[in-house]
């Protein structure tokens, strides 16, 4: 399958200050090319990963053995050996009766194989504001998913949207926090995590959290939680953010995150809306905690321009991007009714896949 590349913006651009340098710097970033980001090469052939359209968050285990995300089904997990065709699908309990994480975006794991998740986005394609960003500890054993607590970082209708996590953000960060305006409500500036990994050694221990949008001053934020101040409900008081940074990805978002092999973790970064996709691609970063993300290179683009929206670090300079390719599944006449429910709305594996050609999201292998 073909992929495409796209140059990267210079790797340190900041604001000169004032309104109008703002406008300049945001209109031109990331249609500059930069020399030194090669296109990052593919070692291996696309792999299909049965069962997932929208790959959207995964997270390697200490047996090897990776965990994925798929914001199109609620209700499950997937484990996914790398590198081969074995997913096997393990269904998350109900909270309070409901999916426990609405649209999937991250997932880290634990030393002691305890799996968090991260929900995302503020708004529905319509435009319906949602306020439903949370994270979910649950443990599993012998292929037993249980749920052991659950935090909400945007509150309920009718409280104050961005409270929560401003407070905690402003302990940490006078420049990190968010604006809460009718503006924060739009596509690409709404509240939306997209990156979730934990760090346990090879720099400050903590669970990372990376916003797709909104940007402060064209930067990224990335937030820290300290894991042990999750384990009791509290979403009326501040979220305890440990650390908070901007980070310079040339005017992207984060897309995903992941502890790297070696120390410190890699960023795929991505435009906040999906219109932009074609002028600046997605770029993998290095980020050691403390310091500001090295450019690696630019990611090729998965079969009919899908997005790299997760990935797992299996050695110091390779890496498996998982693809979400929900757009391709809905579109492409040869595997569309696979995914459709009685209703003839998109649903992943809701309809026949017999005669469909390849009807499932894909994995692909890179190299620096």
């Amino acid at each position: 399958d073909a992929v495409r590349s796209f140059p990267s913006p210079p790797s340190a651009v900041r604001p000169l200050g004032g309104p109008l340098a703002l406008l300049i710097i945001g209109s031109i970033i990331g249609t500059l090319g930069s020399a030194h980001a090669a296109p990052l090469r593919a070692v291996d052939g696309l792999v299909p990963l049965s069962g997932i359209c929208e790959a959207s968050g995964a997270a390697l285990g200490h047996d090897g053995v990776a965990w994925i995300v798929d914001d199109d089904q609620e209700g499950k997990v997937f484990r996914w050996l790398p590198g081969t065709l074995d997913v096997l699908a393990l269904p998350l309990p109900q909270l309070d009766g409901k999916a426990p994480i609405k649209d999937p975006e991250g997932v880290a794991v634990a030393g002691d194989q305890s799996l968090w998740i991260t929900g995302s986005h503020a708004l529905s394609k319509s435009g319906k504001l949602k306020r439903r960003s949370s994270v979910v500890r649950v443990d599993q054993k012998n292929d037993v998913i249980n749920i052991q607590t659950a935090q909400r970082l945007r509150p309920k209708k009718g409280e104050d949207a961005l409270r929560p996590l401003n407070a905690g953000l402003a302990a940490v960060c006078s420049r990190c926090t968010l604006q809460p305006s009718a503006a924060s409500d739009r596509e690409g500036e709404a509240l939306n995590i997209e990156g979730m990994a934990i760090i346990e050694d090879g720099g400050p221990p903590g669970l990372y959290l990376g916003l797709r949008a909104p940007l402060i001053d064209h930067h990224a934020l990335v937030f820290s939680l300290p894991p042990a101040a999750l384990l009791e409900e509290a979403s009326a008081a501040p979220v305890p953010v440990g650390s908070a940074t901007l980070l310079d990805l040339g005017g992207r978002g984060v897309r995903a995150l992941a502890p790297a092999k070696g120390g410190g973790m890699l960023i795929i970064g991505g435009p906040t809306k999906d219109g932009d996709k074609d002028r600046l691609g997605a770029v993998l970063y290095h980020w050691m905690p403390g310091g500001q993300p090295a450019i690696l290179g630019t990611l090729p683009l998965g079969p009919s321009d899908a997005m790299p929206e997760a990935l797992i670090s299996t050695d110091v300079r390779t890496a498996w991007i998982l693809y979400d390719e929900g757009d391709r599944l809905t579109s492409d006449n040869s595997v569309k009714a696979a995914h459709r429910d009685a209703k003839g709305e998109f649903s992943c594996g809701a309809g026949d896949a017999a005669g469909a050609t390849d009807p499932w999201a894909h994995a692909q292998r890179i190299e620096w």
